[in-house]
């Protein structure tokens, strides 16, 4: 742990950063009403295979395993390396969980047959819809997604038991009713994964969040975001950039986790000054188990 006695209440937080998200593929095709990514005023991109290799060799190195979260905002399967990058990530970080989250329009019996060699893997299907004029309405996505997407889980559930391959889900009536919620979780049951929607002022077609949260946020405690140029985002709701920690194309992953800058952005956290941050003081995210990454006194 990494003790923190500054001006702010004394806290300690992980030495290496537990999940490393990275923006291999910056490009969707979804249109999803729920994320802002597809209006991003940022510059979209493929990581470099360099830089691919300067993040997992610096994690491999780590004395305790980082879970690697494959492409929060772009669609990975559509990058053609992305089996390359898998099998990569593999066998260079044997200890770390890989899990992709993807809106599995792409993910087809070819790409399945591949998916089930990977060990170690997890997989998260954003569905958010039962019916499917709601999921065109909500995902933007051809019908027939729902399709691929059913005929995924099956696969995996026979062929890799042991893969947690889930489907993410809302109860938010902004999207979905409350029966087609409910249909969506019976049919799925404990591979439902319900969540609230996060959302914040980059969000445009959603109002304003009214229940903005004032508590520490535990992303930047936890989660290292790096964009497909290098760039460290401070979570993986900041869909346009709009506040960069560092670059980790002159730096190391550990300078930026444990330097100034994201250091000042905790201490906002911690001190009860959220709402200085401008796109954290607009996010209705807050998580309660905040002593999982930081530990205070």
């Amino acid at each position: 742990m990494v003790v923190v006695t500054a001006m702010v209440p004394t806290y300690s937080y992980f030495q290496y950063p537990p999940v490393v998200s990275l923006e291999t593929y910056g490009y969707c095709n979804g249109k999803c009403t729920f994320c802002n990514f597809h209006t991003t005023i940022r510059k979209r991109g493929a990581m470099s295979w360099e830089l691919i290799h300067k993040i997992v060799k610096e994690i491999s190195t780590w004395n305790t395993p980082a879970q690697i979260t494959m492409n929060p905002g772009g669609e990975f399967f559509m990058d053609s390396r992305w089996f390359d990058i898998l099998l990569y990530i593999r066998k260079s970080l044997p200890k770390s969980k890989i899990v992709i989250t993807t809106n599995g329009s792409h993910v087809d019996d070819e790409k399945i047959d591949k998916l089930v060699t990977i060990p170690n893997m997890d997989i998260g299907f954003s569905l958010y819809a039962y019916y499917p004029e709601t999921y065109l309405m909500v995902m933007g996505l051809p019908i027939d997604t729902i399709g691929k997407i059913d005929h995924a889980i099956e696969r995996f559930s026979k062929e890799r038991p042991d893969m947690n391959a889930n489907i993410s889900c809302t109860d938010d009536s902004w999207y979905v009713s409350h029966g087609e919620f409910e249909q969506l979780v019976k049919k799925w049951g404990s591979r439902a994964r319900p969540h609230k929607m996060i959302h914040n002022s980059q969000h445009r077609n959603y109002p304003l969040p009214h229940d903005h949260q004032d508590c520490p946020c535990q992303t930047m405690f936890s989660n290292m975001v790096i964009y497909h140029n290098g760039d460290v985002g401070l979570c993986c709701f900041d869909a346009n950039g709009e506040v960069i920690l560092g670059d980790i194309r002159n730096h190391t992953l550990l300078d930026v986790w444990t330097g100034d800058n994201m250091r000042k952005y905790r201490n906002l956290h911690i001190s009860g000054l959220r709402k200085a941050i401008p796109l954290c003081g607009s996010c209705n995210y807050g998580y309660s188990a905040l002593y999982d990454a930081v530990k205070l006194g």
